[in-house]
């Protein structure tokens, strides 16, 4: 099962949203991006089971054209990002992503697309500091 939703079009048109559900070996997961002219933000979560234990996995990253000031001495960790098409410098984070996992969880799409919208306003002016 691989579904692509373009759904809930931002009140923001300079953001593009996307939501894929897959399903691999039993397992599930979702992709959910908001995509800028410069920058991205990818949210990502699954879940799969351990020990007969239902586990959730997500983590957050921001995808640049222009690295951040931390990372101007490094190569793109990208060369072809799928989310800004071309060179990436990206960086994320597993604990930034536990509101925008209860926002998905409890099916509350709109929540965390603006969740993932305000992450990306936050972390893209981290390239001007």
């Amino acid at each position: 099962m691989n579904k692509v939703f373009d759904t809930l079009p931002s009140q923001d048109k300079r953001y593009k949203r996307e939501l894929k559900f897959y399903e691999r070996f039993g397992e599930w997961g979702v992709n959910a991006s908001v995509r800028g002219e410069q920058n991205a933000v990818h949210f990502h979560c699954s879940q799969y089971t351990r020990d007969g234990e239902i586990t959730y996995s997500s983590g957050i990253e921001i995808h640049r054209k222009v690295p951040a000031s931390y990372q101007v001495d490094t190569p793109p960790s990208q060369e072809e990002c799928v989310f800004i098409s071309g060179p990436c410098w990206h960086d994320g984070t597993s604990l930034g992503a536990e509101t925008a996992e209860q926002f998905f969880l409890s099916n509350r799409y709109a929540a965390l697309f603006s969740e993932l919208e305000s992450w990306l306003e936050r972390h893209s002016h981290e390239v001007d500091e």
